[in-house]
């Protein structure tokens, strides 16, 4: 039971030293099983009737809002809820609701949105986690795990079995909708001391702290752009070039 005394307290409650720290063994060990898991799930569910895949997505869906959501209830209920750290003003927060939307509208630009950003950003929360005092077993950080897999679970399904086809033509739109988010966050993070999306400061242990050393702030947020235009080359150039060798294909015939 020790191992859960501090399971639902908040990071600076916490007593210093306890918090998982990035690519410790710790972080590699959880990091290992849920890719595992991810993978394994990809494969079950590639196997099953389409009624039971598309309840399977809706589950996973209403599971990753409701854990959202019980974030906020736990913050509430231990005086804790912080309008700087909490609100979905993130990458990821704001992708956990669209992808939500996605999957129970199928609206085709909020289903492009969850492959091109809500694929990536939450792989990548899953492998440089923001630096917080939380240990593994606590509700904050598995919370955290479970909502990110979900994120970059969800499209992988599509795309596997469901007949989903990535087209880079919704890209400059779901674009727009990051510079929405981005415009909101720039105004937001000065009132609230914030630091949503990353604008005002580069977090520690992640790729944007080198970012940060090489050029400094703002200008980091310049890397973090090349950084999403080389992301969504390899995502969407494999689709790319089969619909070309699907077109020759059909030219040829």
């Amino acid at each position: 039971m020790h191992a859960f005394k501090y399971f639902f307290h908040y990071d600076a409650d916490i007593p210093p030293g306890l918090g998982v720290r990035n690519f410790s063994g710790t972080h590699l060990a959880w990091l290992s099983v849920t890719l595992a898991v991810m993978a394994i799930g990809v494969l079950v569910y590639s196997r099953q009737r389409e009624a039971t895949r598309l309840e399977v997505v809706k589950i996973l869906a209403v599971t990753m809002v409701l854990l959202d959501l019980a974030r906020t209830v736990w913050a509430l209920s231990i005086g804790h809820f912080d309008l700087a750290r909490m609100l979905p003003l993130h990458l990821c927060g704001a992708m956990v609701f669209l992808e939500f939307l996605a999957v129970f509208t199928g609206n085709r630009l909020l289903r492009e949105a969850t492959y091109s950003t809500g694929l990536p950003s939450g792989v990548m929360a899953l492998l440089t986690p923001e630096p917080s005092g939380y240990p593994l077993l606590s509700f904050q950080y598995l919370e955290s795990i479970v909502v990110h897999a979900i994120l970059a679970t969800i499209p992988l399904l599509w795309v596997v079995k469901d007949g989903f086809r990535p087209d880079y033509r919704y890209l400059p739109r779901v674009f727009l909708l990051l510079s929405a988010l981005a415009a909101v966050d720039a105004m937001v993070n000065p009132v609230l001391h914030s630091n949503y999306m990353f604008l005002s400061r580069a977090p520690a242990q992640t790729p944007i702290e080198l970012f940060d050393r090489w050029v400094g702030h703002p200008w980091y947020v310049g890397i973090l752009f090349l950084c999403v235009i080389v992301v969504w080359t390899l995502l969407y150039l494999p689709w790319i070039s089969r619909t070309a060798a699907r077109t020759r294909s059909r030219d040829r015939a």
